[in-house]
């Protein structure tokens, strides 16, 4: 490494600030709703220093390729590797087969550092089903990883033009990055802007920058020694208030991200001196710095499993039990796995081996879950291992996926086709009760429906799932030139709040929907017989419990079923009755999920199974009861 560059013990100890940013973020802090920005502070460190260190070596003319990317593999691999092993251990006992099936995909792409690309393609990093996205947080480490990867080529090339050219080289592809980001953010692409390399790149640029500019010893030293000393003081408070300011529903990255990167950036860029150096460099925040890298890995797997086995807890508790478990299993990972493989590595002869070892066990890892996701979760592990988990995985199983398909699924022609159902997965969950209520094959049935998607007319929907447009889905469905009997509407009505842009402002939560249902209205009414809208849907708790696992037996799961109640059943009653009134405005034929479950009492099992297989969603055994119901509500 350069001489410029010698160890900075207030950069482990800003590595710790960011790392407790983040799980308090994780947590649930709402003092802390923007400590996702400790994840921008790694990032402006690690393009620092990777760049410090392959700039100072190609500039020496002895920077190595095949060396710098042992030495990332022994740095990072075996910390990967007890999370991705463990966390595959975790859902092979207690996740069913569509989560399960899910967690194998992510360690597949996890295993080869492209978990960003996965998550990129539809996963929320702002959702709240923590319980089961224990590796969600492996984006990061992706975007990382194709930055090292990328990032030497661009040097090695650039760097004999003179450190002139490397330095605009450099702060144009940040401009250019920063630019495509704020882009994105503003035309609503937030999945893409998020996890994409491409529009996250300009913050590990920031760091390189910093890096090329110090490369100059002289200056360096001028630079940093009459630099103001409230210079750093002023770069923690922009990380902080940025924690402070920041939300789940801010634009981000863009130019928000820009302020923790550059506070980052003058704390590096004032050296290692100053009080706030000093503090930084304090031996407790030194050693939280130095294992800051597996406690990052292990913090997410810690919370989903208590979320998994507690439910949702008290911010300050989930902390102080990540804390209790994640640091000390970060420490022994630091001293028992990462340095020895870094010492290895460093032996003659040890890099070959090192490197083979630990990309046979990650390999190993990718093939367990790409086996996972190629088995549907391993369906036969319940039939083997819980032969009445496997009766549970049945009874749970929707009934929606047995004759119908999400998407766009309009026959072309008029034909037999009576019926046209819009919404989303809660919609899905009564195509089936419905069609049979009313006599109805799947033949005589158009499905207009994908899960997180709003499909009202007039609608400004910030999608979160890239496999199906919603967007698209939309203009496709006002583009129908069918008829039909009936045209059925159905969505979560009390969710949605950040996704939709153009709700009516002071409206309530359930008022804010009367101007989009009337345009939907108005546009089908035409086109069929009877328009038919389905009210709030029944919310229950405790189903997690009842969820088919290796670890499940019959006298848990029927304790689980006496558990079960549907939650704020007043709120619920209050939302119907307005539902209700409005169906009566518009002359629109009224379902009520209310009426179903709970007419004289809230009745969400039966003969020892759910109704529910999550907290909102139907089991494929509810059928037979919605069917009865339906017809003894709603007779055709």
């Amino acid at each position: 490494m350069h001489p410029s560059f010698s160890y900075r013990p207030d950069i482990d100890g800003l590595r710790a600030f960011a790392v407790f940013l983040v799980i308090g973020f994780h947590s649930g802090f709402s003092l802390l709703e923007g400590g996702f920005v400790g994840v921008d502070v790694f990032f402006v460190i690690s393009g620092y220093l990777i760049t410090a260190l392959i700039y100072g070596e190609m500039t020496d003319k002895r920077f190595s390729f095949l060396v710098f990317y042992r030495r990332r593999a022994s740095r990072l691999l075996p910390s990967l590797f007890v999370l991705l092993a463990a966390v595959l251990i975790f859902g092979f006992v207690f996740y069913d087969e569509k989560t399960f099936d899910n967690l194998g995909k992510e360690i597949f792409f996890s295993a080869f550092g492209l978990a960003n690309i996965l998550f990129a393609q539809g996963e929320q990093y702002f959702a709240s089903e923590e319980a089961y996205r224990p590796l969600i947080h492996l984006w990061s480490l992706g975007v990382e990883e194709q930055f090292y990867a990328f990032w030497p080529l661009l040097l090695i090339f650039f760097i004999r033009t003179g450190r002139a050219v490397v330095l605009l080289v450099t702060a144009l592809l940040l401009l250019v990055s920063l630019g495509m980001s704020e882009w994105s953010v503003r035309e609503g692409e937030s999945l893409a802007s998020y996890y994409l390399p491409h529009y996250r790149a300009f913050e590990l640029l920031i760091g390189a920058l910093l890096a090329i500019v110090m490369s100059d010893e002289r200056y360096a030293w001028r630079a940093t020694r009459y630099s103001p000393p409230f210079l750093p003081w002023l770069g923690a408070g922009m990380i902080l208030l940025s924690a402070l300011w920041l939300e789940s529903n801010s634009r981000f990255p863009g130019l928000n991200a820009l302020w923790p990167c550059l506070g980052t950036a003058l704390i590096i860029f004032h050296g290692n001196r100053g009080s706030l150096c000093r503090l930084l460099a304090s031996r407790e925040l030194v050693w939280i710095g130095l294992i800051s890298y597996p406690l990052y890995l292990f913090h997410q797997p810690v919370i989903a499993g208590l979320e998994f086995f507690q439910g949702e807890q008290a911010p300050w508790m989930v902390f102080s039990i990540v804390v209790l478990i994640a640091v000390p299993a970060a420490w022994m990972s630091y001293c028992f796995l990462e340095i020895p493989a870094r010492r290895y590595a460093r032996r003659a002869g040890g890099y070959g081996k090192g490197m083979a070892l630990g990309t046979l066990s990650v390999g190993l890892l990718a093939g367990a879950g790409f086996l996972v996701a190629k088995t549907n979760g391993l369906e036969a592990r319940f039939r083997i291992l819980n032969p009445f988990a496997f009766e549970v995985a049945k009874a749970h199983a929707s009934s929606f996926h047995k004759d119908y398909v999400r998407g766009f699924n309009v026959a072309e022609t008029q034909a037999e086709t009576s019926v046209l159902f819009i919404g989303d997965s809660v919609l899905q969950q009564y195509v089936a009760p419905i069609a049979k209520s009313l006599g109805l094959s799947p033949e005589n049935v158009d499905v207009v429906s994908r899960g997180a998607c709003v499909l009202l007319k007039g609608v400004a929907f910030n999608d979160q799932s890239a496999d199906i447009s919603c967007n698209e889905l939309r203009e496709q469905l006002y583009d129908i030139d069918k008829t039909y009997d009936h045209v059925i509407i159905s969505q979560l009505w009390d969710t949605y709040d950040e996704r939709i842009t153009n709700f009516p402002e002071g409206s309530t939560i359930d008022t804010r929907w009367a101007g989009f249902i009337q345009a939907t209205v108005d546009h089908f009414r035409p086109m069929s017989r009877q328009v038919t809208i389905i009210g709030p849907h029944v919310h229950v708790e405790g189903v997690q419990r009842l969820q088919p696992s290796i670890a499940i037996d019959f006298d848990d799961y029927r304790e689980g079923l006496n558990q079960l109640k549907v939650e704020d059943l007043e709120e619920l009653a209050k939302s119907d009755t307005y539902f209700q009134h409005l169906s009566q405005h518009h002359a629109l034929r009224y379902l009520s999920p209310y009426r179903i479950f709970c007419d004289k009492r809230c009745q969400v099992s039966d003969d020892g199974w759910s109704f529910f297989s999550d907290r909102q969603h139907l089991t494929g055994f509810s059928e037979a009861f919605v069917v009865k119901r339906l017809r003894q509500l709603y007779p055709p």
